[in-house]
């Protein structure tokens, strides 16, 4: 007969074995050496009284390749603006940051691409930047609507 915590002990140690298996896999994704040599471009492609978009680029100085980047919608509500979608490459995964909002105010969290190599941030530029501004309006009227 089996121990009366078998069950639980089993789904334990799963459960461990994975966050290990995760652990080890983050641990080889690739991430920008802090001492790059790099140059930093921050740029707003839209900007109106309601909305703007905001590109920062990060690229290598010897051959001006994608090395990190950030798109984000804004609006502007009461005065103040407030994200409601970004794809960026933090954490080692190109991720976006998805409207509607979740009780807490935050939005959704869905990863696009995990990053093992600089290439990774480069195929997947284009891609995200299309995606923000194929979906302004989408995005803004989720935000608004919480759906």
């Amino acid at each position: 007969m089996p121990p009366r915590n078998f069950g639980r002990d089993a789904e334990r140690a799963s459960k461990r074995a994975s966050k290990a298996a995760f652990e080890e896999v983050v641990d080889e994704r690739w991430q920008m050496p802090d001492d790059a040599p790099v140059d930093e471009e921050v740029e707003r492609w839209i900007e109106s009284a309601e909305t703007r978009v905001t590109h920062r680029t990060v690229r290598y100085r010897e051959n001006r390749r994608v090395a990190d980047y950030a798109f984000v919608h804004e609006i502007c509500l009461n005065g103040s603006w407030v994200e409601i979608a970004k794809i960026d490459c933090a954490h080692g995964e190109v991720h976006k940051h998805w409207p509607p909002p979740d009780e807490s105010g935050r939005l959704q969290r869905i990863v696009i691409l995990p990053i093992y190599l600089q290439e990774d941030v480069e195929k997947t530029y284009q891609d995200s930047l299309n995606e923000i501004y194929d979906n302004l309006e989408e995005n803004e009227r989720k935000w608004r609507d919480g759906r």
